[in-house]
């Protein structure tokens, strides 16, 4: 929908292994989240999330070669600890299953690295169209063996979800185009509030 015309153009790209890693590590985040939420509660496994700012921010050095301040590792650790105050995971015994949303956590933050990677030579259209083409087809791969037809509401939901979900990657998209790694994964702990 965003592309129209200049759909085809927007395959166009010198990293295809990289456009297609990236495209798979979000796919891949996403099973794992879900396979985690059939055994633990959503609070336990989205405080593992609070991870992939902490993940992005030690991977961009040696990764991307960008600086991290000490003011950046501060800001990243108080909104960390902020985001499980927020969340307040359960105290009880963890479930071994947790260990899905934090394979989520480091999928994710590889995932946004090599968002910042492209940023330097794919437009933010072409890394879009790879997330939903490849994300489309390795979804539909399972369909034969989940579907559900959904009623009315269940449309209008699936409908909103992707306009959230494409406006949501074209945005992180168009950040890391605009700012350092370290800068912007910070800004994931807002997700919480």
């Amino acid at each position: 929908v965003f592309l129209r015309l200049a759909f085809f153009k927007a395959f166009e790209t010198s990293n295809i292994k990289v456009q297609l890693s990236r495209s798979a590590l979000l796919a891949i985040g996403t099973v794992l989240y879900f396979a985690g939420l059939v055994y633990i509660q959503i609070a336990e496994a989205s405080s593992s999330s609070f991870a992939i700012p902490i993940l992005v921010t030690a991977l961009a050095a040696p990764l991307l070669g960008e600086k991290v301040g000490i003011r950046r590792w501060i800001g990243v650790l108080i909104g960390g600890i902020g985001a499980l105050i927020i969340i307040r995971p359960g105290m009880g015994l963890m479930h071994i299953a947790i260990l899905f949303p934090f394979g989520t956590a480091f999928v994710h933050a590889f995932y946004q690295i090599l968002t910042r990677k492209l940023s330097a030579t794919d437009s933010s259209m072409t890394t879009l169209a790879y997330t939903a083409v490849i994300g489309t087809l390795l979804s539909t791969a399972v369909v034969p063996f989940y579907w559900t037809t959904p009623d009315l509401t269940g449309w209008i939901f699936l409908i909103l979800i992707g306009i959230n979900a494409g406006l949501g990657h074209y945005f992180l998209i168009r950040a890391y185009d605009s700012a350092e790694a370290p800068v912007v994964a910070p800004f994931f702990y807002t997700h919480f509030l």
